[in-house]
């Protein structure tokens, strides 16, 4: 069991996107309890409660700044206007002079040479007022076609953020269960151990028994609590974990209300309509495509600057101290030409080909993995199913051979060394269930997953396959 527990450890340390496991958001820090009191949670309710997490959180707002990115460079499609004013004095020669016929205040002796050279010093008050409007410009289009497709990718990775929490969710809630199991298990173990020490104390009163066999009984007693407190050991840090995924005070008792086999019904509900499902609609691999379409804009955008840009103008200012304001209006058409950038646009289309190029071979590599991933955990999950029903048969088989052997234990037609081995053996088979009924349920929560359906709901019209 240490493997497939390491197994499932690096399932949460390598999956592609790091959701943080000590998130306390502000809304879950509302809902959870205080410390030292006790908190019942279904795996819906633990699902409920991690997507409220930092991550998820953090996921949404992204969103929501591409889509204002989008709207920014959309607005470039859009007339600008814009209001100036200014409050000047001078007696520089040129900008009296110009003040001077703005306002019409000239006079003969204005004209004179001294008054030219070594004016007076003159102030003005003025106000403008412009408009600007891009009637053509590539790079606009291009940038709003880069934008629409980092929201698309940025839409995507939520949803993977999403399915990610959930699966981890699911997998920290049956770890929890599987914990529990494991150490229901060991203290069966004990008290079974417990009974049999009683019986060979009786016996040896009676002189039925030897000293050598009370002392080889409390020595398996002592083995059992032993690992009873090592399965408690791992119960409190399953927990602790969980507590911590969610953003539960340390202090607070966690206790799951579905069992590990209802949890194990609901994700084969899911699981049964996905037999046939491979990749398509998976959310990291749309977010990479999104990131493909961002990159062929890109170089289209590039291509664009060849291009002649087209902006119309106008405008009208207005200054003081004249018969009518000095006001006067400005407006035309501007177009600017590219005609000579020392051969650095072909270089930027040609870079920005490349990074499209290679961006299109690793989408091709993730969506290969992606497959082998899809084809992996089907795998898994068909040998944990085996496996399961494999070891449910062996515990049955444990449980009647120790109810035999302690029966002819009883009436001293076995050893006691025979009734230890059949205590062991059931004690093992009750772990090896726990066990194997938690790497069911966890390789039908990787499928989900890897095949991007985490966030499904259980259909509960559809009748159950026989697996």
């Amino acid at each position: 069991m240490r493997s497939f527990q390491n197994g499932r450890l690096v399932i949460l340390l390598l999956s592609g996107i790091g959701v943080g496991t000590g998130s306390r958001p502000a809304a879950a820090q509302q809902a959870v309890p205080a410390v030292s009191e006790s908190v019942r949670l279904s795996l819906s309710q633990t699902i409920q409660l991690a997507l409220q997490g930092s991550q998820s959180r953090a996921a949404e707002e992204r969103v929501m700044a591409a889509g204002f990115d989008r709207q920014a460079v959309s607005a470039r499609r859009l007339p600008t206007a814009g209001l100036d004013l200014s409050a000047i004095g001078t007696s520089d020669p040129v900008g009296a002079f110009g003040t001077r016929l703005r306002q019409e205040r000239f006079t003969q002796s204005d004209f004179e040479l001294s008054a030219l050279n070594s004016p007076s010093p003159i102030g003005d008050l003025a106000g403008s007022a412009g408009v600007r409007w891009t009637l053509f410009d590539r790079s606009i289009g291009s940038e709003i076609a880069v934008s629409s497709a980092l929201l698309d990718g940025a839409v995507a990775t939520r949803a993977r953020v999403q399915e990610l929490t959930v699966f981890r969710a699911r997998l920290l809630y049956i770890g929890v269960n599987h914990a529990s199991a494991a150490l229901l298990a060991a203290e069966a173990g004990v008290e079974a151990a417990s009974r049999l020490l009683g019986q060979v104390e009786s016996r040896l009163e009676q002189g039925m028994a030897i000293e050598a066999d009370r002392l080889r009984v409390q020595s398996e007693l002592a083995s059992l609590e032993a690992a009873r407190h090592q399965a408690n050991a791992a119960h409190e840090i399953a927990k602790e974990s969980l507590r911590a995924f969610l953003g539960v005070p340390s202090g607070t008792e966690l206790e799951l209300s579905d069992p590990i086999e209802a949890v194990d019904q609901a994700l084969s509900l899911i699981d049964m309509g996905l037999e046939d499902s491979g990749i398509e609609g998976r959310a990291d691999l749309e977010a990479a495509r999104a990131t493909l379409e961002a990159a062929d804009a890109r170089t289209d955008g590039v291509r664009g600057q060849r291009l002649p840009v087209v902006e119309a103008f106008a405008g009208v200012s207005a200054h003081s101290w004249s018969s009518n304001l000095g006001a006067s209006w400005t407006g035309g058409i501007r177009l600017s030409v590219p005609v000579f950038t020392g051969g650095a646009v072909s270089r930027q289309v040609e870079s920005a080909s490349a990074r499209t190029r290679a961006g299109r071979i690793e989408l091709t590599q993730r969506v290969r993995d992606a497959e082998s991933e899809v084809l992996r955990a089907r795998i898994q999950r068909d040998a944990a199913i085996a496996a399961h029903r494999s070891v449910q048969l062996s515990e049955a088989a444990a449980r009647e051979a120790a109810r035999l052997i302690s029966a002819r234990y009883g009436v001293g037609m076995t050893t006691l060394a025979e009734l230890l081995q059949a205590e062991a053996a059931l004690v093992n088979a009750r772990r090896a269930t726990a066990g194997r009924m938690a790497e069911v349920a966890m390789s039908r929560a990787e499928l989900l997953f890897v095949v991007g359906k985490s966030t499904e709901a259980p259909n509960q019209d559809s009748s159950r396959k026989d697996r």
